[in-house]
């Protein structure tokens, strides 16, 4: 019940590079007050771990396996998230940009036992590259804003073919038209959070009886 006051009311999937400011002014012109948020976002599924499969040593009952069971999106940003505090490790070293520095979910580093220094292989669009685990961060997912497992350095990952990932949190959300949305931008995809949540909270509400009743 407590999502919704800080959970973004949509999300925005597959926002070309050339689209961004097209986005961003077709949502402000329709709510002048809505906050967005916009990150680059690129495939990038890990391929080895200190060069081994890690689908050869990590089980699927792994807390983390998801991380490895498909192909992943990750991102880059300037500035440490303050939703994602650094908790061991160093931010980017901005004297080795043509290498590719990785920033990990801590939990996932926990469960991979994956220590600074270690090296991921990642495939990204078919080639594999080698990165090297600089920081752990403590992310937090329960409040369904955009976070990533993987953050690489953007001085190496701004020249990665990428498109965009967005949230918007309207100030009214009637003011939204998802029609008129998708006459501007056709190739957009758009999830809104709350028919999610309704599912799951009738699922809950079901769940909720049945223990009551047994």
């Amino acid at each position: 019940k407590s999502i919704p006051d800080i959970a973004p009311d949509y999300f925005f999937v597959g926002i070309q590079k050339g689209e961004r400011e097209i986005f961003e002014q077709s949502i402000l012109k329709m709510d002048p007050k809505t906050k967005i948020e916009i990150v680059p976002m690129v495939s990038s599924g890990i391929a080895k771990i200190n060069g081994i499969n890690p689908n050869t040593y990590i089980n699927p009952d792994n807390d983390s396996y998801w991380v490895i069971a498909s192909e992943r999106r990750s991102s880059w940003v300037e500035e440490i998230p303050e939703d994602n505090p650094i908790i061991k490790g160093k931010w980017w070293d901005t004297s080795k940009p043509n290498q590719l520095q990785i920033s990990l979910d801590a939990k996932v580093a926990k469960d991979f036992n994956i220590n600074i220094g270690d090296i991921f292989t990642l495939n990204i669009y078919g080639r594999e590259i080698e990165g090297e685990i600089v920081n752990f961060r403590e992310v937090d997912y329960r409040d369904l804003s955009i976070n990533f497992a993987m953050l690489l350095n953007p001085q190496f990952a701004i020249n990665i073919p990428h498109e965009y990932l967005a949230t918007a949190k309207f100030d009214n959300l009637d003011k939204f038209d998802e029609t008129e949305m998708l006459k501007t931008l056709p190739s957009l995809s758009m999830i809104k959070i709350a028919d999610y949540l309704s599912k799951v909270t009738a699922v809950l509400n079901k769940v909720f009886i049945a223990v009551t009743l047994i």
